[in-house]
């Protein structure tokens, strides 16, 4: 048995169960008052393999409804009766009998590699555990903790900014406590805007950058949180890359266009338009298209009415006019190029020898699919990965970008009109004009 002491018993009993990640793993055995009847001593039994999180570092605390703007958790305690959660030390920590349970939920297992700092402001504000820090409106991180700085004289909050926007912090940068409800005067008059109903009722946190960034900052950096933003702060437009979490500091993941693929076809003198979908991405400085032959060879033999729709643009698909290699291809764009300031450098793409885990990139807007060397085979025959049909790719990650883990380098394309899905390797850069 282990023992973990609380300051209030909130109605815990013994029978109650023990549970991770929503699992029975123990029971509490004894709910009583310490020796001293100043809190609450309560015994439990971890039942098997649980038992190995009575270790250093394991976090205790009693599960019961709570409700508030930042988050609602516990209602199923209203129902089945209110239980002892526990969120696990660190795997290599010393096992550990005796525990101080918390008073509240923790906020719970941050991912590793996001980026800890602190602000300090003059008040609490509507600052709580959970409440969301924003950049431009987006949730970036969380609030952790909130308390009275060791003088009293103000109060410091400490945040967490995960790991694909991290680099977002910079030394310059400004944070600012929402309001909900922003007054100002210009030329036409009272300008008034409001924020989300979580931030009118809570507030909340929200920073800039300017669009000249500084240095990027190093976890426990201190950052003063004004009580409102200045106007010139809600301007500025730094070009930062993000998403960038899992690759080494200084890397960034590629950023592919979305495309279209139009053609006609007829059947029984009625012509239709059919179209394919999928993405490409630009190198050489926009120059060059990369991705599946598909996307980018004639779709039927009529020269000339294979349209390619890239970037609010159209490209006539000609025959001949792609190199194409193992399912994928090279495009040559003609006239401007197409999103030269994001395009790929070709000194950051290679072929990979052997199996290795990578992170597949499509829409930029959404998360990234990890892919580790369990989910990838190869096959007798067959240039390139396979990638096992347990991972949910479909076809809007068609021609989606495999990035290597180790040093951030394309490896490959998905092609996802084959089955299973297939990751092709990338073949030389054709030379260009």
């Amino acid at each position: 048995e282990i023992s973990v002491q609380f300051e209030n018993g909130y109605g815990l009993a013994a029978g109650d169960v023990v549970k991770h990640r929503g699992i029975v793993i123990g029971e509490v055995t004894s709910v009583e008052l310490n020796t001293k009847f100043r809190g609450v001593e309560v015994r439990v039994r971890l039942n098997g393999r649980a038992t190995g999180l009575a270790r250093a570092g394991s976090q205790f605390w009693v599960e019961r409804p709570r409700l508030s703007v930042a988050e609602i958790r516990g209602l199923e305690t209203l129902v089945g009766g209110r239980y002892l959660a526990v969120l696990p030390g660190p795997s290599d920590a010393e096992s550990r009998r005796s525990f101080v349970g918390l008073e509240s939920a923790p906020a719970g297992e941050l991912p590793a590699g996001g980026l800890e700092i602190l602000l300090q402001g003059s008040a609490k504000g509507g600052m709580e555990p959970g409440t969301p820090v924003h950049y431009r409106g987006q949730k970036v991180g969380q609030i952790v903790s909130v308390g009275l700085a060791n003088d009293a004289a103000s109060v410091d909050a400490r945040a967490y900014i995960q790991p694909d926007f991290r680099n977002l912090v910079c030394d310059n940068s400004r944070f600012w406590m929402n309001s909900g409800l922003r007054m100002r005067f210009g030329f036409s008059g009272l300008e008034v805007g409001t924020d989300t109903l979580s931030n009118l009722a809570m507030g909340g946190v929200s920073f800039g950058t300017p669009t000249d960034p500084g240095l990027p900052v190093t976890t426990g950096h201190r950052f003063v949180i004004a009580d409102e933003p200045e106007s010139a702060w809600e301007d500025w437009e730094p070009r930062i890359a993000v998403g960038t979490g899992f690759l080494r500091e200084g890397l960034s993941f590629p950023t592919p266009e979305r495309v279209t693929l139009r053609w006609t076809e007829s059947f029984l003198g009625i012509s239709r338009t059919k179209r394919r979908q999928g993405w490409v991405l630009p190198l050489n400085e926009g120059r060059i298209l990369l991705g599946p032959a598909d996307l980018l060879t004639p779709a039927n033999e009529k020269e000339g009415d294979t349209i390619l729709e890239v970037s609010g643009r159209e490209f006539p698909i000609l025959k001949g006019q792609s190199q194409v290699s193992d399912g994928v291809a090279f495009y040559p764009v003609e006239g401007e190029p197409i999103s030269p300031q994001s395009a790929w450098p070709p000194d950051r793409t290679r072929t990979p020898n052997e199996l290795e885990s990578a992170m597949l990139v499509a829409d930029p807007q959404t998360a990234k699919l990890p892919l580790p060397t369990e989910r990838l085979s190869k096959t007798e025959g067959t240039a390139g990965w396979i990638v096992d049909p347990s991972v949910p790719l479909d076809a809007a990650w068609h021609g989606g970008c495999l990035i290597s883990i180790n040093d951030g380098k394309l490896v490959g394309i998905v092609l996802t009109s084959e089955r299973p899905a297939r990751i092709a390797f990338i073949p030389s850069l054709p030379k260009t004009k």
